[in-house]
């Protein structure tokens, strides 16, 4: 019994761990994707301007 209630508590533990590495995988790629967004060309201009 007492193997059978530790594998129990295993499996919660993974399955937190997977749902937390999951929600960590997801928060990257929106970061990601931020990051990736071309700029305007607007502030690109500006920023000629100003040299």
């Amino acid at each position: 019994m007492e193997i059978e209630e530790q594998l129990k508590q295993l499996d919660l533990l993974l399955a937190r761990c997977t749902q937390k590495y999951q929600e960590g995988i997801d928060k990257a790629d929106k970061l990601l994707a931020k990051v990736r967004e071309p700029k305007p060309e607007k502030v690109e201009e500006t920023e000629k301007k100003e040299n």
